[in-house]
């Protein structure tokens, strides 16, 4: 949260060797970062990850210069970003060569206080339980352990931090488990 994509590109940039004193360069030769960005929380949902695949379309559009290839995506995030990292792997397996989650979670239903009415509501034990399964399936797309089939075959590493407060390890760890059983 408050990290802007010129942050996110700005993590990218190395020097030839530590202790030149030149400038640092931008990425990696042969490599694009891409960093698309939404505001407002849980941003990895509906418009957030069509900006992500957007972002991918006009890398394709670029697929002419140097190192541009839309098919070899490696995708990265951290604690939100690491969310999104799932999403959109799951979505576009077929274009990612790997995934990298820190301390992401898999599920924006399960995640802290998104959406507590699924667990604190208690009128919902005397909703129609047809009505109340309608209302799950709505938003399980946003359930990126349920796509983790597309993933067979893909390099993935999970990274958590078993003292995390904001992202309990258990994410991380599931969607290991969900990776390694596929």
């Amino acid at each position: 949260v408050g990290v802007e994509p010129q942050g996110q590109a700005d993590a990218y940039k190395s020097k030839p060797t530590p202790t030149d004193p030149g400038d640092y360069t931008f990425g990696f030769e042969h490599l694009w970062v891409l960093a698309p960005q939404r505001g407002g929380p849980h941003n990895w949902e509906d418009v957030g990850m069509r900006t992500a695949i957007r972002a991918i379309e006009v890398l394709a559009a670029s697929a002419h210069k140097p190192g541009a290839d839309p098919d070899q995506l490696l995708v990265h995030g951290h604690s939100r970003g690491g969310h999104g990292a799932w999403g959109l792997a799951t979505r576009v397996p077929d274009r990612v060569l790997g995934v990298a989650s820190a301390c992401g979670w898999y599920s924006r239903e399960e995640y802290g206080d998104a959406n507590n009415l699924w667990v604190h509501e208690t009128s919902l034990m005397h909703l129609d339980k047809v009505l109340l399964g309608l209302l799950h399936a709505s938003v399980a797309e946003n359930e990126n352990s349920l796509h983790a089939s597309n993933l067979r075959g893909v390099p993935a590493l999970v990274r958590v931090g078993s003292q995390d407060r904001a992202v309990s390890p258990w994410f991380g760890r599931r969607m290991a488990r969900h990776l390694r059983e596929e």
